[in-house]
């Protein structure tokens, strides 16, 4: 499952160091699928981390 984030967040140009150190930091913290969604929105690119 990592793997396929890492590949995802390299296709899109996202800092993937940045973006996996986010995601394991929000990931716990992630209740609804609305949290989810957008923790997914950042691997793709679509969200861009702050």
């Amino acid at each position: 499952m990592f793997y396929s984030l890492l590949c995802t967040a390299k296709v899109n140009d996202v800092n993937i160091y940045a973006a996996m150190k986010y995601l394991f930091t929000e990931i716990p913290k992630a209740k609804t699928i609305e949290d989810f969604e957008h923790l997914a929105d950042i691997i793709i690119g679509i969200t861009p981390l702050a």
